[in-house]
């Protein structure tokens, strides 16, 4: 089982909706065919300030709680698509859905249940990694390769 099951796994597993069946499941699947997707993800897990910077946002918009538990050995505190939406605005988010050809809806509603997961893949150790690492050990430019293979 390769890493992208793994992380398949943990986003529609942390739904409890009925695994690789689920909406979630179909449409992550989807988004993973589309490189547009994977450079936006990309792009705000490896962007400026890496993850730190993204925990940083979430915190800065009333959501650091539900971040951090991201980056923690605990359990993943969810996040709406509407949270996603407070936290990177409009502007942002239209220019991702243009860029993905997602409608709006669903690059939030993707966007909510990727980052916990994502998020918590990468900070195994339960710790942010330093600026300019490869966040958990992980290759990001890798990972989000096997990703594009499906």
């Amino acid at each position: 089982m390769g890493l992208f099951d793994d992380l398949a796994g943990a986003v529609t597993g942390s739904l409890g909706k009925g695994g690789a069946d689920s909406p979630l499941a179909g449409m992550f699947g989807a988004a993973a065919q589309n490189p547009q997707v994977l450079e936006q993800i990309g792009g705000l897990l490896g962007g400026a300030g890496g993850i730190g910077g993204l925990i940083s946002q979430f915190t800065q918009a009333g959501l650091g709680d539900a971040a951090q538990s991201w980056v923690s050995s605990g359990a993943n505190q969810p996040v709406s698509a509407s949270d996603i939406h407070t936290v990177f605005g409009a502007d942002k988010l239209g220019a991702m859905a243009a860029s993905t050809g997602l409608d709006l809806h669903a690059l939030t509603g993707l966007l909510a249940q990727a980052l916990p997961a994502l998020v918590d893949h990468a900070t195994p150790s339960g710790t942010l990694p330093a600026a300019g690492q490869s966040p958990g050990g992980i290759d990001l430019a890798g990972l989000l390769g096997g990703l594009m293979r499906g």
